[in-house]
């Protein structure tokens, strides 16, 4: 398994590709990692993949997270501000994720 810690903030390689990379690099990954993604916040500030996605305003990264864990919602354990995310993003994938986490 690829997605581990390896940022001295405790960031994870899905953190990593989400502020460094275009969103088809993104896309590889997650086709890659199928359902074998660990989905993992940062151990400073305890921010994930979602929210920090959100926050750097990177939509397309985003969306791709919330299709894939539309397909694994078992895999994907939010987080309070997750959820605020979710309700404020305004995404389509956003929506149906929410239901499937209650």
């Amino acid at each position: 398994m690829i997605d581990s810690f390896f940022e001295p903030n405790g960031e994870t390689f899905l953190h990593y590709l989400i502020r460094e990379h275009p969103s088809d690099l993104l896309k590889a990954y997650l086709t890659f990692s199928e359902s074998n993604l660990v989905y993992n916040n940062s151990f400073e500030g305890n921010e994930s993949p979602l929210t920090l996605a959100y926050k750097l305003k990177k939509m397309q990264h985003l969306n791709m997270i919330l299709e894939h864990f539309n397909e694994y919602p078992e895999l994907i354990e939010v987080n309070s501000e997750d959820v605020l995310t979710l309700m404020e993003c305004g995404l389509n994938s956003a929506a149906a994720l929410v239901p499937q986490l209650f």
